[in-house]
């Protein structure tokens, strides 16, 4: 003889499946968004440095400033002197004398800078971002550089009158 009770799942029993199905998904939704934004701000943060380090070579060593040249067609930057404008300075934290302070940009950058592009806005000469003794800008306007990925875009804003660098979500002047 049967009983006519069929058996069903208990309110504990249904709260524990809920759970352990919450767990998988908050272990899986991290693999659907997107690391662009962080991306982006990462390559500021890079850009923003570089600008700081070749301002300050241009003040210990004012006689042959520090430039940084940007050439977005082949989405790089670099740093030079102003005395050889199309030869990058080997980078301080290299044993390899032949690492030269080259940042790529786009497809064939390392991981952080892949998926970024990088282009100048306002500036006065040839791509070229020069300080002068004090560590100001040579040009008398601010400038920047536009980062741009899947997320938007960022400027690495530099200001004339001072030197100082900042990242912005507004091209400079507006």
């Amino acid at each position: 003889m049967t009983s006519g009770m069929s058996r069903a799942f208990t309110l504990i029993e249904l709260m524990i499946s809920v759970s352990i199905l919450g767990i998988v998904v908050l272990a899986v939704m991290p693999s659907f968004t997107t690391d662009a934004p962080l991306k982006l701000i990462a390559t500021a943060n890079i850009v923003t440095s570089d600008i700081e380090y070749a301002q300050a070579l241009t003040l210990a060593d004012p006689s042959d400033p520090v430039i940084v040249r940007i050439d977005p067609e082949a989405e790089q930057y670099w740093l030079a002197l102003t005395s050889d404008p199309e030869t990058p300075i080997p980078r301080p934290e290299s044993l390899d004398e032949e690492s030269e302070y080259v940042i790529q940009f786009g497809d064939n950058a390392e991981d952080t800078l892949q998926g970024v592009s990088i282009t100048a806005v306002d500036f006065d000469t040839e791509n070229t971002l020069a300080f002068d003794a004090f560590g100001r800008l040579e040009q008398l306007e601010d400038l920047a550089f536009k980062l741009t990925n899947e997320s938007g875009d960022l400027y690495v804003v530099v200001t004339a009158s001072t030197g100082s660098v900042s990242i912005s979500n507004d091209a400079p002047g507006e």
